[in-house]
């Protein structure tokens, strides 16, 4: 019988420890590409406009992975936040140490934003599909 249900706690363990696994491929994406001393974006004249788009798609994307993550927890879209913008934080203090890279405030409060607005677009999502009651995106 103790069997059986250590056999169900580690299935549930490997099942909450994969939930994070798109997520943290995606912050190894994010700390990738802050790694860089340059990006192919920096010669276009639309450059600011690519940088902040770049930003919106990955923090929007991290919050939403994040949020999937910490399903059944409690206040996930708040965690979630929080989680994405203090990645967002760490992630700008790793730029300053980058070659041609530097740190802003401003792209912490601009990633800021688009996870807050991704999460509220999730739970609007969420909603109209599930007659009210928050849903796991994917399933």
């Amino acid at each position: 019988m103790s069997g059986t249900l250590e056999a169900g706690a580690r299935a549930r363990t490997r099942a909450r420890l994969l939930r994070w696994l798109p997520a943290l491929i995606w912050m190894a994406l994010i700390f990738y590409t802050s790694s860089q001393s340059s990006l192919p974006i920096d010669g276009y004249p639309q450059h600011d406009e690519l940088h902040r788009l770049g930003h919106a798609i990955a923090y929007s994307t991290l919050a939403v992975l994040v949020r999937v993550a910490v399903a059944g927890w409690r206040a996930p879209a708040r965690l979630a936040l929080a989680i994405s913008v203090l990645y967002a934080v760490s992630d700008e203090i790793h730029q300053i140490f980058v070659p041609g890279r530097t740190g802003s405030l401003r792209d912490v409060a601009f990633d800021a934003v688009w996870s807050a607005v991704a999460l509220l677009a999730l739970a609007w999502w969420q909603r109209r599909r599930g007659g009210g009651k928050p849903r796991n995106p994917w399933g």
